[in-house]
């Protein structure tokens, strides 16, 4: 998107991966909220995985990965979700140390 002096404005587009990633979060804490199920968002962004879920006594650590496509109508089986992520030192797979469950959302993105 662009403002009136036709320069960019990556924090008005409504399709920036912050935003996309933020819409498939909360569509993860409504499922979750639907079902019973309460899920909890740690303070900060340094734990790998997004949300706790609680199941029985036990918390178990939820990584929330998103794809949205722009192909109207189009029926695919599979779609290419990340499930690394950044560090200092690159790219990395999460462990099963560090996240319980993937919870994919795909969807389709709107114009």
């Amino acid at each position: 998107m662009r403002d009136d002096s036709g320069v960019s404005n990556k924090l008005q587009d409504h399709h920036d991966t912050n935003r996309l990633g933020d819409i498939a979060e909360l569509t993860f804490v409504l499922k979750a909220a639907s079902l019973g199920i309460t899920a909890s968002k740690p303070f900060g962004d340094r734990r790998p995985y997004d949300y706790l879920v609680e199941c029985g006594p036990r918390l178990l650590r939820v990584q929330v990965k998103s794809v949205f496509t722009r192909r109207p109508g189009e029926h695919r089986f599979g779609f290419p979700i990340a499930v690394s992520q950044r560090r200092r030192t690159g790219l990395a797979t999460y462990t099963a140390d560090e996240i319980d469950f993937i919870a994919a959302f795909v969807a389709p993105l709107s114009a």
